[in-house]
Formats: structure tokens, C-alpha cells, sequence
């Protein structure tokens, strides 16, 4: 999508939450917590936006686990 991995990542966690006005970014002792674990995958995606372009990509990602209000809510 010529944007950097790290530009991605920021783009779908931390961009949303400060737009929403959530905290972001601090995991600290007896706060809830909101995250997602990744892993690298060699397993081909295809991703189509709503006006129909399509991105190929023989690399990803999997959910690991994804933790929400400090509650496991996925485990791979």
C-alpha cells in the first residue's frame, strides 16, 4: 500500500483511539486493557477497499490473542 509497517499499525491503533479521545499507549498495574497481539504470516491476503482496488500480498498477519477491557475475548 506504499506505507511503512510501522505507519500501518499506527494508522488502525493508536490514530482511532486519540481520535475517539481513549487513552492509548500505556499498559500500567490495575488499568483495563485494549490490545492485540500479532504474528507474522506466510500465508497470502487479499484485501478489496468499497470502490473495488485490490491489494495482493504473499505476507500478513494473524491474531494472536486480543484482550478488551482487560478480558481475553480471542485466542488463537
Amino acid at each position: 500500500a506504499g506505507m511503512a509497517e510501522e505507519d500501518i499499525l499506527r494508522a488502525v491503533t493508536t490514530a482511532p483511539a486519540k481520535a475517539l479521545g481513549q487513552p492509548w499507549g500505556r499498559l500500567q498495574v490495575g488499568a483495563k486493557a485494549d490490545l492485540a497481539v500479532l504474528d507474522y504470516t506466510n500465508e497470502p491476503f487479499c484485501l478489496t477497499d468499497p470502490a473495488g482496488n485490490t491489494l495482493e500480498s504473499p505476507l500478513g498477519y494473524r491474531c494472536k490473542l486480543t484482550v478488551a477491557d482487560g478480558i481475553v475475548v480471542y485466542r488463537d
